[in-house]
């Protein structure tokens, strides 16, 4: 009996298949900043450089906070705190 090959996903895909569009959105904020830092290093332009900044900012850090939600989704408490605060809220979940 052959083992059955591990189906292949391409970049923007997740492992089940489905398209993601959050990799779409941070990979198109990536060639924003890449743009916007050439750009401003050309013309020498502070207002580039910021722009630069948040469009790298925004390839990163909504992948990232994905992750942590994702994480946090997967206590079975629901709380945010770590295991065994709850008690300092009366035993109540946030």
């Amino acid at each position: 009996m052959a083992a059955s090959k591990p189906k292949k996903v391409g970049f923007l895909q997740e492992d089940n298949g489905n398209y993601s569009q959050m990799r779409l959105m941070c990979l198109l904020s990536l060639f924003a900043a890449i743009a916007f830092g050439g750009v401003a290093v050309m013309k020498d332009s502070h207002i580039g450089t910021e722009m630069a900044v948040l469009f790298a900012i925004g390839a990163f850090a909504p992948k990232a906070l994905q992750k942590v939600a994702e994480q946090n989704m997967d206590k079975p408490t629901g709380s945010f705190l770590p295991r065994g605060q709850d008690e300092y809220l009366g035993g109540h979940n946030l």
